[in-house]
């Protein structure tokens, strides 16, 4: 009779840390997906609302940087310097490229459409109506944070926006900060940083808006990503213990004395 009645408690308790356990874990704030730029109006459908949008500068080239250089030209010898022939020219630590038979030309803090100007005037010298390229072979940036995919991403193009490399990784998930998105960049000097509200549309006339090489994107936790944290490693925690109980529990129902 005994031993039936210490069973019945056991199997008791076991049931109502389950109940609170699962009531625990219900009570837990799910998150809401909310759009980017909630300040345009509704009435935005039938008149477009003029936004202000930051004027795009080419990035500038600068020491450690890696070029994509090409000189096509019908005469031989020509210059190519990109794959396949899997050539590429790094800016050496005195901002300058070399190249076969142009020479060095001077690199850091020019826009790759002037290094074409360039390197064009230099081939004319050497080639009858040479076509000269000149993209980024480097042109890397950075998503970390609460995004789908974060990583590091590598694009064929200079003009990147935020919003374009959040799409690349995937875009920012539920548990993200769209109010509070950290950009980081490297400049010749120093680091810069600045913090973008993406629910604004304020945040298209950012300097930072567009991005350069070698950028971080950080999209910070939202506080229903800390919440469910910290109720995941709560609850983990209680159904250890409950566990620890119900077999302490069933170990001392089989104690005869």
């Amino acid at each position: 009779m005994d031993s039936d009645f210490t069973t019945n408690q056991s199997y008791g308790s076991a049931i109502w840390l389950t109940i609170w356990l699962c009531s625990l874990l219900l009570s837990c704030k799910t998150a809401t997906r909310v759009g980017y730029f909630q300040d345009i109006p509704d009435s935005s459908f039938t008149k477009p609302k003029e936004l202000l949008v930051s004027k795009y500068q080419l990035p500038l080239i600068q020491v450690g940087d890696v070029l994509n250089i090409s000189v096509y030209t019908n005469e031989t010898p020509a210059i190519h310097t990109n794959p396949p022939s899997g050539l590429l020219n790094p800016v050496d630590e005195h901002g300058n490229v070399e190249l076969p038979i142009i020479g060095k030309i001077e690199a850091e803090g020019l826009s790759t459409d002037q290094v074409h100007d360039i390197l064009l005037i230099q081939a004319n010298k050497y080639y009858r109506n040479p076509v000269v390229i000149v993209r980024f072979a480097n042109f890397t940036v950075n998503v970390l944070g609460e995004v789908s995919k974060p990583g590091q991403f590598t694009v064929n193009q200079e003009k990147l926006s935020v919003l374009d490399a959040l799409a690349l990784a995937g875009d920012i998930s539920i548990y993200g900060k769209k109010e509070n998105v950290l950009v980081v960049r490297n400049t010749s000097t120093h680091k810069a940083a600045m913090r973008l509200n993406l629910y604004s549309s304020k945040s298209l006339a950012s300097p930072f808006f567009y991005l350069r090489q070698g950028d971080i994107v950080f999209v910070e936790p939202n506080k229903h990503k800390l919440a469910a944290t910290r109720d995941v490693s709560k609850a983990r925690n209680y159904a250890l213990i409950a566990s620890g109980i119900s077999v302490l529990i069933i170990l001392l129902s089989r104690i005869s004395f």
